[in-house]
């Protein structure tokens, strides 16, 4: 049980890692125009 949970927990700092990426991605496309 106490895999499952580190694993939930890696899985949502792999999306907030994901969303921060997205964001600068985003902030750079947008200094370009």
């Amino acid at each position: 049980m106490k895999l499952l949970a580190s694993g939930l927990n890696i899985q949502t700092e792999f999306l907030l890692l994901l969303r921060k990426l997205k964001g600068v991605t985003f902030r750079i496309s947008i200094k370009r125009s």
